[in-house]
């Protein structure tokens, strides 16, 4: 049953407020909002690792250098945290950092989210991973973020194609969506979650949003949106939006990686599943045929150390 309740303007307590994290005297801001993005280290002052090129990078991950000193940093072992095989954060870094090269796995850790893999580097001396803007941003203060081939990680580097470790986050249907996937489908792509909600978690609208926010309808039920972690904070933010102003619905929120949103979605478990790639590249091609891909927002990852292996203060 619909209702003609709108759910424009709507207040989110869900923004992350970020100054830069080396002292840098002006961060871009996000384009529309007043919150600043994520920032790299300053550039060090005595020693340690502020940046790494894609060739560098891929000698770390491939287990080529196996100390941070051939980077220009500590005498100190390098710790891989990796993702597992069905991680599309995995896979997005993999093609576009290493060049599609196998990682190393003789000296690495496995972690199965973004937020797992943050905490993972704050506590392993000498190590090293990656995780969404939106997960740096909320743990800064323990992490070490470098530039990539020099280019800070900034929404304004995503926006402007300067930084190129981005991607597409997209949310599947299996055929096309009706009632409430469909309405909650249409709202993520609202100006309220690509421009006011998206800007303050750090992603970039995927498209041109509208100029104003159109009368949403409402529709009761409940339904799973499951999948990338990369992309869940923003999915989060946007389904507690949707049912403070739809209260008859019930929108379940979950993680467990790209290939398990693709998966599930397929099997019919999950009604959205979200990924940072295509289903072509998950799915065998008669289960990708059967998904409609919804692009909602561009979004990227840096490259992150423990603290021990950045500049000294």
């Amino acid at each position: 049953m619909k209702s003609g309740k709108t759910i424009a303007g709507l207040a989110i307590s869900t923004a992350f407020m970020v100054g830069a994290c080396g002292g840098s005297s002006s961060t871009p801001t996000a384009a529309g909002s007043g919150s600043t993005a994520p920032a790299t280290s300053a550039p060090a002052a005595s020693g340690g690792v502020t940046n790494l090129t894609s060739a560098q990078a891929t000698a770390l991950w491939t287990g080529q250098d196996t100390n941070w000193s051939a980077v220009g940093g500590p005498s100190e072992p390098v710790v891989l945290i990796i993702r597992p095989e069905g991680s599309g954060t995995r896979a997005t870094f993999k093609k576009i950092v290493l060049g599609g090269a196998t990682e190393a796995t003789s000296a690495s850790v496995q972690e199965d989210s973004n937020g797992a893999v943050a905490q993972a580097v704050k506590s392993t001396p000498g190590s090293t991973s990656y995780i969404g803007f939106a997960y740096y941003a909320g743990n800064k203060s323990g992490l070490n973020g470098l530039q990539l081939d020099g280019v800070d990680a900034t929404l304004e580097n995503i926006t402007n194609g300067t930084y190129k470790l981005q991607a597409i986050g997209h949310m599947y249907t299996k055929g096309e969506p009706t009632g409430l996937t469909k309405d909650f489908l249409d709202f993520m792509l609202s100006k309220q979650v690509q421009v006011d909600i998206a800007s303050t978690l750090f992603y970039a609208p995927g498209g041109t949003p509208p100029a104003s926010d159109a009368p949403a309808v409402c529709e009761a039920g409940s339904i799973t949106a499951g999948g990338s972690t990369a992309l869940q904070p923003l999915v989060e933010a946007a389904a507690e939006a949707y049912q403070n102003a739809c209260p008859g619905s019930t929108i379940n929120v979950q993680g467990g990686g790209s290939g398990t949103g693709l998966s599930q979605v397929v099997a019919g478990a999950f009604q959205i599943g979200n990924s940072d790639v295509s289903a072509a590249e998950k799915l065998a091609t008669p289960d990708a045929q059967a998904l409609v891909d919804h692009e909602v927002v561009k979004q990227g990852w840096i490259m992150v150390t423990n603290p021990d292996v950045g500049p000294t203060p």
